[in-house]
């Protein structure tokens, strides 16, 4: 398990109905983007539903019910939890120049440490409160008239891909969510596309964060191939329960701590463009040009907070006992990076208008 931790899995009734933190408001996606466009501009629609609003409002409080019982099971003294996962399809793979096959394995499980129950709780009251300030916002302005079920069809998307991230088991999953947010921070830094600011500003967020996220994408490929032969059957190379295994850890210490380095260095390049770090930092002003509610999602529950995530999800690399001092390095460019653009951030504060 993570870092030097070496704690029983333990399955409770609330990983049972954990995916419908992420499911709800994933289903509200569909239906809210389709009743809109059905009933948009009727009277019970934009004045009794806000179009939308007061539909993303009971589903994200579901999400906010569904974690407090995980939390606070976890805290009530569950321990570290895993659920068994839902297997989606399993399919066998010939292996080259050989006459075997082996399973591949595509399914969906719940990751739940100290490092998930804080952020799952901040981020789905934050997506709730946020929710709550959006009706009053969005439908008393006149220019949103009549588009507001796409406003609260991709909010509540975006939220959905940061819960479906923290809850992760793995990885692979952890990208998938990453890049569905890009996508959703894309559509609403872009809501009022018929301004060329916006527009523009919605195209440059989504380039920048691309950058990291190819860097992302390469050294995910690479720890995948370092921890793929110590997998057992029905998981992934980069499954949290195979790569934050300390024999795992222990083995690939031994002759590949360098290969290690390099992946990790690489992911902490895709979060450097999520949370608006220096040098990527520059897509994070223009971000403004969106609805004042997407501003305080990005900054409070999701884009920022994600890139901060995935850095914590990393430190039991750094923690573990097989690794101490291997790290030393990029540890200090991390500190670095993050001291470097709260010094700048600072400064740019004290003399803007």
């Amino acid at each position: 398990m993570a870092g030097s931790e070496a704690k029983e899995l333990v399955h409770t009734a609330a990983v049972d109905y954990a995916p419908l933190i992420v499911l709800l408001p994933m289903l509200a996606f569909p239906f809210i983007l389709f009743f809109g466009k059905v009933f948009n501009g009727k009277d019970f629609w934009k004045n009794r539903l806000k179009e939308g609003g007061l539909i993303a409002l009971p589903v994200m409080a579901g999400s906010l019910c569904f974690a407090l019982w995980l939390v606070s099971d976890f805290i009530g003294g569950a321990g570290l939890a895993d659920s068994e996962g839902w297997t989606w399809f399993t399919s066998a793979v010939w292996e080259s120049g050989t006459n075997k096959s082996s399973a591949l394995t595509l399914g969906f499980g719940i990751y739940v440490d100290h490092i998930t129950v804080m952020l799952l709780f901040i981020a789905s009251f934050l997506c709730l409160l946020i929710n709550l300030f959006a009706v009053g916002y969005m439908n008393t302005d006149p220019i949103n008239d009549n588009r507001n079920h796409r406003f609260y069809a991709e909010f509540v998307l975006f939220c959905s891909g940061m819960l479906g991230m923290v809850l992760a088991d793995s990885f692979l999953w952890l990208f998938i969510f990453w890049e569905l947010m890009g996508l959703c921070s894309y559509l609403l830094i872009g809501f009022y596309y018929e301004r060329p600011s916006a527009a523009y500003a919605a195209k440059k967020a989504f380039l920048t964060t691309r950058v990291g996220d190819v860097f992302l994408m390469v050294g995910l490929a690479m720890l995948w191939t370092l921890f793929n032969p110590y997998a057992g059957a029905g998981q992934g190379g980069l499954d949290y329960a195979v790569v934050f295994d300390d024999a795992n850890i222990k083995e690939v210490a031994k002759s590949s701590t360098g290969t290690l380095a390099w992946a990790l260095g690489l992911m902490f390049i895709g979060a450097v463009g999520k949370s608006a770090q220096f040098p990527l930092h520059v897509w994070l002003p223009d971000a403004m040009e969106g609805p004042t509610p997407v501003s305080a999602l990005i900054h409070a529950a999701t884009m920022v907070n994600a890139g901060l995530y995935l850095v914590a999800r990393m430190f039991p690399f750094f923690g573990s006992d097989y690794l101490h001092g291997e790290l030393t390095d990029l540890a200090f460019i991390i500190a670095a990076i993050g001291g470097t653009t709260a010094v700048m951030a600072a400064s740019i504060a004290f003399v803007q208008h």
